[in-house]
């Protein structure tokens, strides 16, 4: 009798184990389950293009919709779980379908400094990311169920983010946050002249002002909004400024508020002038003064009193060479003075019972102290100057802040 060969036992589970993974490979290939939700969803989308034909040629026809087709979003299909969106009974209102990305739920992708707020239906830095000026916030992805082209993408401005304030006195009113109230504002220099040694005034008051000692100060230099002046004054002897002929309305009767953005090359400078009413070398008729204290790279808020005495509070915070800070200097005399860094208050003294605040004569200087050319001159940026008659709340001077230049980075990805 021949005798043939017969398979090893090892054979044979091979051979078995490679007809298994062959079947599974095309068992995925296939995917069943996807082609028949494929299949189904195909005809769905057949079904609401139908049912949108009926619609329309019943209006064409009727000159309105159908009984209880209405302008809401409604439910079609009996389906109680498993949707992609959102179940419920058929034929009921859902609201939330036309704002179904601005949920809560929906941007709960990875937060830095970022949150969404349900109050205005959309993502914003948390107050933390106001504070350091940026934030990130990646999102999840999501099944877009079907192809779709985009046709645009918008964002829209939450707050009056990289704007200078309001010429005018004019207060804004189109932000869900930040409108700034420009009421009691009686200097605002905006500091973006080109050339010349006039600058202008936007306040509505047309308090311009002149620039002094062309060889220390620079126009048109990079700002914290839009652009700046620049002072190149090398030491305490020199004195480029920006001098502001005296009003009456520069001075505060028991309220004020003096703010302004600065960026110095050099913090050592002491007693330097950012903004100061009062033009004489004795300091005999100085109103009020924001500007550096001594050599701690500390900033100051002065206000002189009738007496001749000078009440200051001093800044916790330093200043950084290099980077810009806002500052701003506030007085009430039925409460305090206080400064300001960055929106944050940084100091605060109690106003000495009985006294009122000095009137005089004197023009205002902007980056430096006196008329004199040997006064303490400051050296560095100065922008968006605003002097108001009243004193500014603890949000208007954040809100103010926070009007600083940001950038915006989207990347958008779609599979």
């Amino acid at each position: 009798m021949k005798k043939y060969p017969a398979f090893t036992i090892l054979e044979v589970l091979l051979i078995v184990a490679t007809i298994l993974i062959l079947a599974v490979i095309v068992f995925i290939a296939i995917n069943p389950a996807k082609s028949f939700m494929e299949s189904r969803n195909m005809q769905r989308s057949e079904n609401v293009e139908q049912i949108a034909s009926a619609i329309y040629q019943y209006s064409v026809t009727n000159g309105t919709f159908p009984t209880g087709i209405t302008s809401d979003w409604q439910v079609i299909g009996t389906g109680t779980e498993g949707c992609q969106l959102e179940c419920g009974i058929e034929g009921s209102t859902v609201s939330n379908y036309q704002n179904i990305a601005n949920s809560n739920t929906t941007f709960n992708g990875t937060h830095s400094f970022t949150q969404y707020s349900s109050g205005i239906g959309l993502l914003e830095l948390t107050s933390a990311g106001r504070t350091s000026g940026s934030g990130t916030y990646t999102s999840p992805l999501f099944d877009a169920i079907a192809e779709a082209n985009w046709e645009s993408v918008t964002i829209n401005a939450n707050a009056p983010y990289n704007r200078e304030l309001p010429n005018n006195g004019e207060s804004e009113t189109g932000y869900a946050s930040g409108n700034m109230n420009m009421s009691g504002n009686v200097l605002l220099l905006h500091l973006n002249e080109q050339s010349g040694n006039i600058v202008y005034d936007s306040s509505g008051n047309n308090l311009h002002g002149t620039l002094y000692d062309p060889t220390k100060y620079l126009l048109n230099q990079p700002g914290k909004l839009n652009t700046a002046l620049r002072f190149t004054n090398n030491s305490s002897n020199e004195n480029g400024q920006l001098r502001v002929p005296h009003n009456n309305l520069l001075n505060f009767s028991t309220q004020g508020t003096v703010c302004a953005f600065v960026n110095l090359t050099d913090t050592s400078q002491r007693y330097a002038g950012f903004v100061k009413k009062g033009q004489l070398p004795n300091f005999s008729d100085e109103e009020y003064s924001l500007q550096m204290f001594t050599s701690s790279s500390q900033p100051i808020f002065n206000v002189v009193d009738t007496t001749g005495a000078d009440n200051y509070v001093i800044s916790s915070q330093s200043l950084s060479a290099g980077a810009w800070t806002h500052l701003c200097g506030t007085v009430n005399t039925s409460g305090s003075i206080k400064i300001f860094v960055n929106g944050v208050q940084r100091g605060s003294l109690t106003w000495p019972a009985g006294r009122t605040i000095r009137t005089a004569t004197g023009s205002m200087q902007i980056g430096a102290q006196n008329i004199s050319n040997s006064e303490y001159g400051m050296k560095g940026s100065i922008d968006e100057v605003a002097v108001f008659n009243r004193e500014l709340s603890v949000s208007e001077i954040q809100a103010m802040y926070e009007r600083r230049s940001e950038e915006h980075t989207s990347e958008l990805q779609s599979h």
